[in-house]
Formats: structure tokens, C-alpha cells, sequence
């Protein structure tokens, strides 16, 4: 079984995200309400991707992933937003992130994301 780990501040998506992505091949859908629950959980629970927000109260998306960096460095990140400007993409760009959806999502897109980046190899952290 993967465990994803989904991280957004919006409950209800993260409540409907883990609903609708759970129905989805052998995947355990972890939640985290800001990036610091995130890396708390990647910490102790073996996670094999995490999808994330970038605008969230404690630890927002790019200090998340400058961390999954520096601890983690081959975490599996998509990175979920509505923040889809240049200097956005340019930001997690030079942070290594190689995939971003703009919010809203279209659910076959995220599934398709999820599926090809678990494909590319196996990673758990902890």
C-alpha cells in the first residue's frame, strides 16, 4: 500500500481530496492541515508522496518543500495551487519541484500525477 500525504489548510478539501483519491489503487491517504503536521508525520509514518498547498498558516508549501529538501531530498512532491504565476513556478522550480496543479484541480489530472510520480520509483521516508 502507498501512503500520500495530502497538506492544505482548506478542511474541506483536504476531507473531499482524501475521499475521492482513497477509491484510487492500493493508496493510504494521510492528512495535514499546514506544512509542520506534514513534517511531522513524514518524520514518524513512511510516506511515499506528498501533495501540498502552498499558502498555509505555520509552514506554508515552500518551506515544506525546502525542508523535504534538505531532509528528504528524493520526496516525491506535486504541488497543488491557485498561485500559478511565473514567480511561483520559478520558485518550486528551483526547489525541485517538477510538478504543479493549479487549483481548481480536475480529480483525473491529480490521479494521473500521483500514479506517474509513484511510478517512477519507491520512497519512504522514516
Amino acid at each position: 500500500m502507498r501512503n500520500i500525504l495530502l497538506i492544505d489548510d482548506d478542511l474541506g478539501l483536504l476531507r473531499t481530496l482524501r475521499e475521492e483519491l482513497s477509491g484510487y489503487e492500493a493508496w493510504n491517504i494521510l492528512t495535514a492541515e499546514n506544512g509542520k503536521q506534514g513534517a511531522d508525520i513524514i518524520a514518524t509514518y513512511p510516506v511515499d508522496l506528498v501533495v501540498t498547498d502552498l499558502s498555509m498558516p505555520v509552514m506554508d508549501g515552500y518551506e515544506l518543500v525546502a525542508l523535504l529538501r534538505e531532509k528528504w531530498p528524493a520526496m516525491p512532491v506535486i504541488v497543488m495551487t491557485a498561485d500559478d504565476s511565473r514567480e511561483a513556478i520559478r520558485r518550486l522550480r528551483s526547489l525541485g519541484v517538477e510538478q504543479c496543479i493549479s487549483k481548481p484541480y480536475q480529480l483525473s489530472e491529480l490521479v494521473s500525477a500521483i500514479s506517474g510520480r509513484l511510478r517512477e520509483g519507491r520512497f519512504q521516508a522514516a
